[in-house]
């Protein structure tokens, strides 16, 4: 008031003009401080503190807050219910022509990705997407109804409405489903899949259901009529709080909508606010109109719909299980990246007027060479561009080395274009980055289309995930012989997919047509390199399966795992028993072996006749039993033994 001081509340935050004392208009903000800082108020103060303005300033408009934290910068949720419906007329039921603009059998075998990976093409589209993302994954990590994490967060992002309305997801993908362009809903496919595999796990609920409308829509509606919705509306069960004073404005015509359904999706588990008792029935659902009404005193009319067949996206996605493993949708995916350049800041990355001239000289003064050495020159997903066009188009260098440098996944787009289908690269050298499970899958298949040798992709954050994309490029490339995979997050889950790939019994492929068909693996690798990965015994158990068939496998690197005295015995009987292929095996640094493996290790050494070399040092073994493993190996006419 006197125009010096905070408008202070509970001393937790501040209300003060926006752009100073001195500048008093009519625009205000809350500036939040606990007395040692500035902090992010959770969404429940926040929601607690919206209802008290609001009953105390009831013209009160709350546009945005603002967190500190740059992550967070910028963040607006709207808690109060956005069910609007599009004032076009409703489209009449041409099913045949939405599944051929959609192209449903394509989009069948679209892999599901991370919610992370689904939105990086809308950056563009949607400037403060990601923030939300990150905010809606930390309520996401133990969803119900047994969905992913990743599913639950899709639909949790698809139902906060925040400012400005037209930057919404909800908005802006409900206006482009009803327009139902392909080119404009290309980008949004990666999402798309995801939300609505989450819809189809839930269960299917016979409610009715509200919609309104800000509008007068009598006229576009008429009982017995049959009608399409395009878009995928936000409903509410409770009539009540539509009608309520709080949401209902008696002086403006509307139009509320009862809709009688059998397939509509209860998300009031998967909204981040849980005041919100939201619901959603899957695009193209067919309705009839059974009743119109109209309420004078209210302006109010009231359009009665019944379902009467359910979207064909449900039926039609429901017959899917999504098998990331096969050819077929790792094509389509790979198809569709370097067909719309959907990763990353494409204005930045493939900029043709982007140069970096040390760069540049430094490949071009190696133009008669066969190999480009690039390690460590602070290079950014920018320069491959520079990289690809130089060293792998112009030079055809054989082997190139950009280990410790700054590339993530944004970069791999240009370079599986390089990649693809080019005869000349045999060694690609990509460790130390952060390339992530979404660069190797961009990667992939162009990988398996090139006639790469050796690939490198030491310490570059794949997990699990991540490895179910190179046990692709195992099953499938005709040239790869050396894969280095250590420092990554691989786990026994990611070793069980490579083993499996790199198994040579007969496997089972679900082609398009679902017919299911035999082929056999012939994987030619020869050197695996699995060190700091946080393999187990189980691990071990996986590697030791593929072991059994295996007839290419030479060389295999497990240092500084997790493996114990069990593991060595598993090991120990498939080499004796089984395996007469592999001749290196590394042990070392795998701290849970001990001197109780002595006689597994011993019954190795002395029955297999192909193991040349073997590395246990800096295990848990004492003297004694080092000596006793030395003593050994002296009998075995060149073995290599490091204790």
């Amino acid at each position: 008031a006197n125009g010096s001081e905070y408008v202070r509340y509970a001393g937790e935050f501040h209300l003060r003009p926006k752009y100073g004392w001195d500048k008093c208009d009519d625009e205000w903000e809350l500036v939040f401080d606990n007395g040692s800082g500035t902090y992010a108020p959770s969404p429940d103060l926040l929601i607690n503190l919206k209802e008290l303005l609001l009953f105390n300033f009831p013209g009160l408009n709350i546009v945005t807050y603002e967190y500190k934290d740059p992550r967070l910068k910028e963040i607006t949720l709207n808690q109060i219910p956005f069910m609007g419906i599009c004032n076009e007329k409703p489209t009449h039921p041409d099913i045949d022509h939405y599944k051929s603009l959609l192209s449903i059998e394509e989009f069948k075998q679209i892999p599901i990705v991370s919610l992370e990976q689904a939105i990086e093409p809308l950056g563009s589209l949607i400037p403060t997407i990601k923030t939300y993302v990150q905010m809606i994954k930390e309520k996401c990590r133990n969803p119900a109804d047994g969905l992913t994490s990743d599913e639950s967060a899709s639909i949790m992002l698809y139902s906060i409405i925040w400012q400005p309305i037209d930057e919404c997801l909800y908005t802006v993908l409900n206006s482009l489903l009803q327009t139902l362009d392909k080119n404009k809903l290309q980008p949004w496919i990666l999402y798309l899949k995801l939300l609505f595999s989450a819809l189809i796990h839930l269960p299917s609920n016979q409610l009715i259901v509200y919609r309104d409308n800000k509008s007068n829509l009598s006229k576009q509606y008429h009982i017995d009529e049959i009608i399409v919705w395009q878009d995928l509306p936000l409903c509410t069960c409770s009539i009540e709080y539509l009608q309520s004073e709080k949401y209902l404005d008696k002086t403006e015509i509307r139009t509320l909508f009862t809709i009688e359904c059998n397939t509509v999706k209860n998300i009031n588990k998967h909204c981040y606010f849980q005041a919100d008792n939201y619901l959603l029935f899957l695009p193209f659902t067919k309705f009839q109109i059974i009743k119109c009404s109209y309420q004078h005193n209210e302006n109010l009319h009231f359009i009665t719909l019944k379902e009467i067949e359910s979207s064909f996206l449900l039926n039609s996605l429901n017959e899917i299980k999504t098998n990331l493993n096969t050819s077929i949708s790792l094509n389509i995916f790979q198809r569709f990246c370097l067909s719309f350049k959907i990763f990353g800041n494409q204005s930045s990355i493939s900029n043709d007027h982007y140069h970096n001239t040390s760069l540049e000289h430094r490949i071009l003064k190696n133009e008669h060479s066969w190999a480009i050495d690039l390690d460590r020159q602070n290079l950014t997903d920018r320069d491959m561009k520079i990289i690809v066009k130089y060293a792998i188009i112009k030079n055809h260098c054989k082997h190139i080395r950009l280990r410790d440098n700054n590339f993530t996944s944004y970069c791999t787009t240009i370079l599986s274009e390089g990649l693809y289908n080019n005869t000349t690269l045999k060694s690609l050298d990509l460790r130390n980055n952060h390339l992530s499970d979404l660069g190797v899958q961009i990667l992939a298949l162009s990988i398996i289309h090139s006639n790469v040798e050796t690939l490198n992709l030491e310490s570059n954050d794949i997990t699990s995930e991540g490895a179910q994309y190179l046990a692709q490029i195992l099953r499938n490339s005709r040239t790869l012989t050396e894969l280095y995979l250590s420092k990554n997050f691989l786990g026994d889950r990611g070793v069980k997919y490579l083993a499996n790939a790199l198994s040579e019994d007969t496997i089972n492929i679900q082609e398009q047509s679902n017919n299911s068909i035999s082929e056999a693996n012939q994987t030619i690798l020869q050197h695996l390199y699995l060190g700091q990965n946080d393999i187990t015994d189980e691990g071990i158990k996986y590697l030791c399966d593929m072991l059994k068939t295996n007839q290419t496998l030479s060389w295999l690197w497990l240092t500084d795992n997790k493996i114990s005295n069990q593991g060595v015995k598993f090991l120990s009987n498939i080499l004796v028993d089984y395996n007469m292929t592999l001749e290196w095996l590394f042990l070392e640094s795998n701290k849970l072996i001990n001197d109780l493996c002595i006689d597994d290790l011993i019954y190795m050494i002395k029955r297999n006749n192909t193991l040349k070399t073997l590395y246990i040092n800096n295990c848990s073994l004492t003297d004694i039993t080092k000596r006793k493993l030395i003593k050994i190996t002296k009998t075995k006419r060149d073995f290599d033994l490091e204790v």
